[in-house]
């Protein structure tokens, strides 16, 4: 999916009742953030199957600041 699809689906996911309060450039800003999200989500999704990884609970965001105290 493209990035531009990606955007239509947040657009079309904003629910009427809270944005009908929300001026144009705040839902436009709303839904880019969503659909970067959206994106980047996609693409660890795509590189976790690629890694072919044992675990899905694998803590991806690398080394905890607790080991590296403990060396």
């Amino acid at each position: 999916m493209t990035g531009a699809g990606h955007l239509l689906i947040t657009l079309d996911a904003q629910g009427d009742e809270v944005s009908i309060s929300l001026s144009v450039e705040v839902r436009i800003e709303l839904a880019v953030d969503q659909a970067h999200e959206l994106f980047l989500n996609t693409m660890i999704k795509g590189l976790v199957h690629c890694a072919k990884l044992r675990s899905r609970q694998v803590d991806l965001r690398g080394p905890s600041t607790e080991s590296k105290n403990a060396v």
